[in-house]
């Protein structure tokens, strides 16, 4: 499986860190600049919205259904900007070494750019099932897993809203 023609810029954080704000900033700037791209939306801010909680508990679906949302972009666009990233599933079931296995060769099919969103902005408690604690929580093991797999990751302020800049940063990342 070989979908490198396709780049995914990952943002990685827990709940309510900023992510779908700032892919939703970074899409439109991209877009707007006639860049072949597309805004890929978290899998489970769907199931948060149907009130489907249940679901979670299997993240080979979860993961099955983001990895969807990426395959079906694989020679229509160049960039998918992506609010959460297929590694996330792992983070959410780490009991479990065959799924990771399974999620680290589907992220590896893709070429990546991953940027860890690091928490500045209050916490709003709207589309989310944790508490800012639990979502500190898994913004720490995000990191450690990241660290543990060696998986390249660059550090951004959620609360810094100037696109261009984080554009700049994104020019300077080797792909």
């Amino acid at each position: 499986m070989n979908n490198k023609n396709l780049t995914v810029i990952n943002l990685f954080g827990g709940a309510g860190v900023g992510k779908s704000t700032i892919a939703a900033s970074l899409f439109s700037y991209l877009k707007s600049n006639l860049v072949s791209c597309e805004l890929v939306t978290e899998y489970v801010k769907d199931v948060v919205w149907d009130n489907s909680a249940n679901i979670l508990a299997n993240q080979l679906l979860v993961t099955a259904n983001q990895y969807h949302k990426l395959f079906r972009l694989i020679d229509k666009v160049d960039i998918a900007v992506c609010d959460s990233s297929l590694l996330v599933g792992s983070v959410y079931d780490n009991t479990n070494p065959k799924l990771n296995e399974l999620v680290l060769d589907l992220y590896n099919s893709f070429t990546n750019i991953n940027l860890f969103v690091e928490r500045k902005t209050k916490y709003d408690t709207t589309g989310r099932y944790q508490t800012e604690e639990q979502a500190i929580e898994i913004d720490n093991e995000i990191k450690n897993y990241l660290f543990v797999n060696d998986i390249k990751v660059h550090s951004i302020i959620s609360c810094n809203t100037n696109i261009s800049t984080l554009v700049k940063t994104l020019d300077h990342i080797k792909v």
